[in-house]
C-alpha cells in the first residue's frame, strides 16, 4: 500500500507559518503586528489569516510577498506540492 501522510495539511500550515515568522525576522520586522502594518491588513484580520492561511486571498498573499522575502519552496509546499517536487526550489 502507498504511504500516506495523515496530517499533511496541518503540517503544511504549520511549516508555512514558521516560514513566515522566519522571513519576518530576516526582514527585521519586530513582531506580527509590524508585519500586519507592512502588509496593510488590520492586525486582527492578519492574525486570523496566520491561523488559517488557506483563507488568504491572492491579493493578501501578494502583499505578504512584497513585505517579506518568503521562500518559493515554502509557498509551493503550502499549496500542495510534494516535498520531492519542491526540492528544486529550496535554497
Amino acid at each position: 500500500m502507498p504511504k500516506i501522510r495523515q496530517y499533511a495539511e496541518r503540517d503544511a500550515r504549520t511549516d508555512f507559518r514558521k516560514a513566515i515568522e522566519h522571513a519576518r525576522t530576516d526582514a527585521e520586522i519586530r513582531n506580527t503586528k509590524g508585519l500586519a502594518e507592512a502588509v496593510g491588513i488590520p492586525y486582527t484580520s492578519f492574525w486570523r489569516l496566520l491561523q488559517e492561511p488557506e483563507n488568504m486571498t491572492l491579493g493578501q498573499l501578494r502583499k505578504l510577498l512584497k513585505a517579506i522575502p518568503l521562500p518559493a519552496a515554502a509557498l509551493l509546499a503550502f499549496v500542495g506540492y510534494e516535498r520531492k517536487e519542491v526540492k528544486n526550489y529550496e535554497q
